[in-house]
């Protein structure tokens, strides 16, 4: 039985590697796309009683985002939402909310139905903090950010995965998102 599946499983891979690249290859041209994520965010909170606290807390975030691509190489930018995480750092309690432009070059490689990617920017963020014994204020910068990721595409349509690292700094701590989302090509 086990031999079956493995025999009915290679047949079908060869059926969609035999198929036009056409029908599944991401087009090359303008697109865009948006994302839900689940965002983790990292900082150094400083207290109104000068202690320090680290802050490591996740939210759903999400991504708007645009570009161009032309055969392995693209180029993208969008914005990007961290959502609002919140949670107690040494008994005391705070939030920080991230948000910002990327700008990425884009190298990808098609596999049959799949787009496999990788990308390298920046980020030019902004965030915010507050909570009960924090010092209020914010941070913002402009920082090196990178991810990885994977596209099903059928036609001008795909459906994409992806993780990015963002890695912000001051008084952040770095910051990753986990996104899937929807891409159309133009």
């Amino acid at each position: 039985m086990k031999q079956r599946i493995c025999v009915a499983v290679f047949m079908v891979c060869l059926a969609l590697i035999a198929l036009p690249q056409s029908v599944f290859a991401g087009d090359d041209g303008f697109f865009i796309g948006a994302s839900l994520a689940y965002a983790e965010v990292g900082a150094d909170f400083d207290f109104d009683d000068n202690s320090k606290g680290d802050f490591e807390e996740s939210d759903l975030g999400y991504k708007i985002f645009g570009g161009l691509k032309w055969g392995l190489l693209g180029i993208e930018g969008g914005y990007v939402n961290f959502g609002n995480p919140d949670g107690d750092t040494d008994g005391r309690n705070g939030d920080v909310e991230l948000d910002g432009f990327d700008l990425f070059g884009v190298l990808t490689f098609g596999l049959g139905p799949v787009d496999v990617f990788g990308k390298l920017g920046g980020f030019v963020w902004d965030a915010d903090f507050s909570g009960g014994d924090l010092l209020h204020g914010g941070d913002d910068g402009f920082d090196v950010a990178g991810g990885i990721g994977a596209a099903i595409n059928l036609g001008s349509f795909g459906i994409r995965a992806e993780v990015e690292y963002f890695d912000v700094s001051g008084r952040m701590d770095g910051a990753t998102m986990i996104s899937t989302g929807l891409v159309y090509t133009f």
